[in-house]
């Protein structure tokens, strides 16, 4: 390569005259009247064409927002029935859970009301609740083996109440039953409760 540098003048470059421009534009050749007649019709059809585009977009634009709003409902539609299907669901899941609770409590020996509060209560993890219910099942069964105790106990005979009560039947007493025996064979107590 050789380092030689181009230089350009400017007088090497050809810059038209006020005279050459005025020459072209007066140019007689030329029909001005028909290039602006051509370049308006253009325009004219540019201005439609940019209308049409504009219509164009819009429509699809409506279309777009149609289907967009349907897609949106939709999608609120299967929301709304996953919410109710989920809902159901867990409904029906404590339902089971109450009903085995309940037959759980039930084998127990609890009373239906009762069988209902402590499966309410184990479900609902109510600890404070299960408990009381047992207490009430408790209680109830205290009672009602105590009525049985009551009935089951033979009649006196008279003149001899050592036949009467056993000392196993007098240790399986509650308390009722027991005040019941001192009051009635006194005797017979003395003798039960000696150690």
């Amino acid at each position: 390569m050789d380092d030689k540098t181009t230089t350009i003048s400017v007088d090497s470059v050809n810059t038209p005259t006020k005279e050459d421009i005025t020459a072209k534009v007066v140019d007689k050749t030329v029909d001005y009247d028909a290039e602006i007649k051509k370049l308006r019709e253009e325009n004219e059809k540019l201005k439609k064409a940019q209308t049409n585009a504009a219509k164009d977009a819009s429509d699809w634009k409506a279309k777009f927002r149609a289907t967009q709003d349907e897609a949106t409902r939709a999608a609120e539609e299967q929301k709304e029935t996953l919410a109710k299907v989920i809902a159901e669901n867990e409904t029906l899941r404590n339902a089971q859970k109450m009903a085995t609770h309940k037959a759980g409590w039930l084998g127990l020996g609890f009373d239906e009301t009762l069988a209902s509060e402590a499966a309410e209560a184990s479900v609902n993890s109510d600890f404070d609740a299960l408990l009381a219910a047992m207490k009430k099942f408790i209680e109830n069964h205290d009672k009602e083996l105590n009525a049985a105790n009551i009935r089951n106990m033979p009649a006196p005979v008279s003149g001899s109440p050592a036949q009467s009560v056993t000392k196993e039947q007098f240790d399986k007493m509650g308390y009722d039953e027991m005040v019941e025996v001192f009051t009635k064979y006194p005797d017979l107590y003395k003798e039960f409760t000696k150690k």
